[in-house]
Protein backbone atom coordinates (compact mmCIF):
# COMPACT_ATOMS: atom_id res chain seq x y z
CA UNK A 1 0.00 0.00 0.00
CA UNK A 2 1.47 3.74 -0.88
CA UNK A 3 1.74 5.79 2.08
CA UNK A 4 0.56 9.17 1.51
CA UNK A 5 1.72 12.22 3.74
CA UNK A 6 -1.66 14.35 4.34
CA UNK A 7 -1.84 17.22 2.14
CA UNK A 8 -4.78 19.20 0.27
CA UNK A 9 -5.56 19.31 -3.38
CA UNK A 10 -7.93 20.55 -5.78
CA UNK A 11 -10.35 18.21 -6.68
CA UNK A 12 -13.85 17.41 -7.61
CA UNK A 13 -16.45 14.74 -6.74
CA UNK A 14 -19.73 13.24 -9.48
CA UNK A 15 -22.53 11.39 -8.01
CA UNK A 16 -24.16 9.35 -10.65
CA UNK A 17 -27.35 7.48 -10.84
CA UNK A 18 -26.89 4.52 -13.49
CA UNK A 19 -29.87 4.48 -15.37
CA UNK A 20 -32.26 1.33 -14.29
CA UNK A 21 -30.19 0.65 -11.53
CA UNK A 22 -30.94 1.13 -7.63
CA UNK A 23 -27.18 2.31 -7.35
CA UNK A 24 -25.52 4.97 -6.47
CA UNK A 25 -21.97 5.54 -7.75
CA UNK A 26 -19.58 8.21 -6.25
CA UNK A 27 -16.59 9.40 -7.60
CA UNK A 28 -13.41 12.09 -6.70
CA UNK A 29 -10.99 12.77 -8.76
CA UNK A 30 -7.62 14.46 -8.37
CA UNK A 31 -7.74 17.87 -10.62
CA UNK A 32 -3.69 17.87 -10.54
CA UNK A 33 -3.43 14.01 -11.88
CA UNK A 34 -6.78 14.18 -13.87
CA UNK A 35 -7.30 10.35 -11.62
CA UNK A 36 -9.90 9.26 -10.39
CA UNK A 37 -8.61 7.54 -6.96
CA UNK A 38 -11.88 6.69 -5.18
CA UNK A 39 -15.22 5.18 -6.33
CA UNK A 40 -17.45 4.18 -4.12
CA UNK A 41 -21.14 2.73 -4.59
CA UNK A 42 -24.06 1.85 -2.38
CA UNK A 43 -28.03 1.67 -2.84
CA UNK A 44 -30.23 4.62 -3.21
CA UNK A 45 -31.77 3.38 -0.03
CA UNK A 46 -28.93 4.21 1.62
CA UNK A 47 -27.64 6.95 0.10
CA UNK A 48 -30.93 9.00 1.13
CA UNK A 49 -29.38 7.97 4.76
CA UNK A 50 -26.10 9.15 4.43
CA UNK A 51 -27.59 12.41 2.86
CA UNK A 52 -30.15 13.04 5.84
CA UNK A 53 -27.38 12.91 8.50
CA UNK A 54 -27.15 9.11 8.94
CA UNK A 55 -23.27 8.28 9.96
CA UNK A 56 -21.74 4.95 8.94
CA UNK A 57 -23.44 4.43 6.12
CA UNK A 58 -22.23 0.34 4.24
CA UNK A 59 -20.90 0.44 0.59
CA UNK A 60 -18.56 -0.05 -1.26
CA UNK A 61 -14.72 1.61 -1.89
CA UNK A 62 -12.49 1.23 -4.81
CA UNK A 63 -9.23 2.88 -4.61
CA UNK A 64 -6.57 2.84 -6.96
CA UNK A 65 -3.68 5.21 -8.50
CA UNK A 66 -2.64 6.78 -4.73
CA UNK A 67 0.72 6.77 -6.26
CA UNK A 68 0.20 9.25 -8.66
CA UNK A 69 -2.28 11.54 -6.78
CA UNK A 70 -1.10 15.14 -6.71
CA UNK A 71 1.37 14.17 -9.76
CA UNK A 72 0.89 16.60 -12.38
CA UNK A 73 -0.86 15.18 -15.98
CA UNK A 74 0.97 15.91 -19.25
CA UNK A 75 0.13 14.75 -22.55
CA UNK A 76 1.53 15.08 -26.12
CA UNK A 77 0.16 14.22 -30.07
CA UNK A 78 2.54 12.73 -32.03
CA UNK A 79 1.52 12.26 -35.60
CA UNK A 80 3.16 8.86 -37.11
CA UNK A 81 4.18 8.73 -40.75
CA UNK A 82 2.56 5.30 -41.93
CA UNK A 83 3.58 4.31 -45.78
CA UNK A 84 0.77 4.01 -48.10
CA UNK A 85 -1.06 1.06 -48.51
CA UNK A 86 -0.75 -0.13 -45.31
CA UNK A 87 -3.16 -3.07 -44.50
CA UNK A 88 -4.86 -3.92 -40.90
CA UNK A 89 -2.31 -6.25 -40.41
CA UNK A 90 0.61 -3.40 -40.97
CA UNK A 91 -1.58 -1.32 -38.79
CA UNK A 92 -0.95 -3.74 -35.76
CA UNK A 93 2.84 -3.42 -36.75
CA UNK A 94 2.54 0.39 -36.37
CA UNK A 95 0.79 0.07 -32.80
CA UNK A 96 4.37 -2.11 -32.12
CA UNK A 97 6.46 0.39 -33.35
CA UNK A 98 4.22 3.19 -30.73
CA UNK A 99 5.40 1.10 -27.96
CA UNK A 100 8.56 1.94 -28.48
CA UNK A 101 7.92 5.62 -28.17
CA UNK A 102 6.97 4.70 -24.63
CA UNK A 103 10.34 6.51 -23.46
CA UNK A 104 10.56 8.54 -19.83
CA UNK A 105 7.09 7.55 -18.21
CA UNK A 106 5.34 8.42 -21.68
CA UNK A 107 3.11 6.03 -22.38
CA UNK A 108 0.44 5.99 -25.46
CA UNK A 109 -3.04 5.67 -25.18
CA UNK A 110 -4.11 2.23 -25.94
CA UNK A 111 -6.43 2.20 -29.40
CA UNK A 112 -5.35 5.27 -31.21
CA UNK A 113 -3.63 3.34 -33.80
CA UNK A 114 -6.95 1.56 -34.40
CA UNK A 115 -9.22 4.21 -34.10
CA UNK A 116 -9.74 5.41 -37.62
CA UNK A 117 -10.60 9.24 -36.19
CA UNK A 118 -6.99 9.44 -35.88
CA UNK A 119 -5.69 8.63 -39.12
CA UNK A 120 -5.06 11.66 -41.87
CA UNK A 121 -3.57 10.91 -45.23
CA UNK A 122 -0.46 8.76 -44.49
CA UNK A 123 0.08 9.25 -40.70
CA UNK A 124 -2.05 8.69 -37.42
CA UNK A 125 -2.36 10.51 -34.25
CA UNK A 126 -0.92 9.04 -31.38
CA UNK A 127 -2.11 10.78 -27.67
CA UNK A 128 0.70 9.91 -25.55
CA UNK A 129 0.42 10.52 -21.49
CA UNK A 130 2.13 10.29 -18.44
CA UNK A 131 2.39 11.66 -14.26
CA UNK A 132 5.32 14.33 -13.61
CA UNK A 133 6.30 14.30 -9.60
CA UNK A 134 5.60 17.43 -8.17
CA UNK A 135 8.24 20.21 -7.10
Amino acid sequence: MVKLKRQKLPGSVTISHPMMSDIIHIEFTDEISQISFVEFEMSLKDFARALTGMGNVEGTIEIRNLGTVGWKAENKTEEIYVPAGMSDKGRKEIARVVKTLEVDGWRAREGDVENHHNWKGNTVSVVFFRHVKPD
